[in-house]
């Protein structure tokens, strides 16, 4: 299905083949939206979760002026004619495209904006789901996946507390650095 040239391909789990350009372009407005967040470290989580979100943000930047991000002429008919050597259908682009670029009719745009969005997906196929209202309590349940860790962290005892606030933390950290392990 893929047609590789060389290094202009990269491999993902499930077989997948992303062109690099389109994933060096993913890569960098995904950099651009954590640097937002650098003063306090920890990005401020909307009620879709951290994939989610940046994935939204994905999609308003690819469609910004040049000068903003977003994909100049050039570039776009360079991503368009990528498709060819991806493992992304054509149909399947088109489909998701017209899904997240409503407002896109232009075949050649709606291509090579789909295929941003099918290689963030790609690259973090671990979506987010919240389950949860509020953003503390989908941290609750990445940090404490049991009822025992949170009974443990709830706890009159201080040394089961604080053991339970360190492993919690670790999934915390764990979970957040997962979600970059497709830029390796």
């Amino acid at each position: 299905m893929s047609n590789c040239k060389g290094d202009s391909i990269m491999e993902v789990s499930n077989n997948v083949s992303l062109p690099s350009e389109i994933v060096g372009y993913v890569v960098r407005v995904v950099g651009q939206w954590w640097a937002r967040f650098n003063d306090c470290y920890t990005p401020d989580i909307g009620s879709g979760g951290l994939i989610p979100d940046m994935r939204d943000d994905l999609i308003d930047v690819v469609q910004f002026e040049p000068l903003c991000g977003g994909l100049d002429d050039d570039t776009i008919r360079e991503f368009a004619g990528l498709l060819d050597s991806s493992s992304f259908d054509r149909v399947h682009v088109l489909e998701r495209a017209r899904q997240d670029f409503r407002y896109v009719s232009d075949e050649t745009e709606l291509i090579a904006f789909g295929l941003c969005v099918c290689v963030f997906d790609a690259m973090f196929p671990q979506h987010v789901v919240m389950r949860s209202v509020s953003e503390d309590e989908m941290l609750r349940e990445v940090a404490f996946p049991n009822d025992r860790r949170l009974r443990l962290a709830m706890s009159d005892k201080a040394a089961d507390r604080m053991t339970a606030y360190r492993s919690g933390l670790g999934n915390v950290q764990l979970a957040y650095s997962r979600m970059f392990d497709g830029l390796k």
